[in-house]
């Protein structure tokens, strides 16, 4: 017959062990845990700003009206900690009819919507792409004239990689140090 102290021993090591294999990359959905608005980094050239009273839902980037001519962008951007798929969806919205956008960062900036000229109009669209760790991530919107209105992009369903474990394995972690306290209790 097994005894009660070698059943929550065998309990414990399992536990720690699914610990240890589930601790690699999750997906984190939204403005959460590691990528809480806190580890974002706002930066760019121009006096545009970051909208973050819809987190951890959403967040707003504007380029303003008005501001010096020429190519203004503001970014929000992070360091991927780990390598996964980082995906979103994003809106836009604007009244300037002249040459706006939004750039995307994944390890390089690229362009991900760029307004034709000459056009008031309002656009959408999803996207996802594997990034590495140490990748920078995040958005820039710009803009070439700073005038005629402003440009806004609503950036929500973030996914993003993460280090963070998920609840259930969190849940045994806890499952596990009651084990090891109760089988030290026994002995004693």
């Amino acid at each position: 017959m097994i005894s009660f102290s070698r059943t929550l021993k065998t309990l414990c090591v399992l536990c720690f062990a699914s610990f240890a294999l589930s601790a690699q990359a999750t997906q984190v959905s939204g403005f959460t845990g590691d990528n809480a608005i806190s580890t974002w980094t706002v930066g760019g050239s121009t006096s545009g700003h970051v909208e973050t009273g819809g987190a951890p839902t959403s967040i707003v980037l504007s380029e303003p009206d008005g501001g010096p001519f020429g190519f203004n962008e503001t970014t929000f951007t992070k360091i991927a900690e780990t390598s996964g798929t980082f995906s979103f969806h994003w809106d836009m919205t604007t009244d300037d009819p002249c040459c706006s956008g939004l750039s995307v960062f994944n390890g390089s900036r690229s362009v991900l919507f760029d307004e034709p000229c000459c056009s008031t109009f309002s656009a959408s669209g999803d996207y996802s792409m594997s990034v590495t760790a140490g990748d920078v991530i995040g958005w820039g919107v710009y803009s070439t004239d700073t005038c005629c209105g402003p440009d806004r992009f609503t950036i929500s369903a973030l996914s993003a990689p993460s280090d963070v474990p998920e609840p259930a394995t969190i849940a045994l972690l806890g499952l596990g140090l009651f084990g090891f306290t109760a089988t030290r209790r026994r002995k004693k």
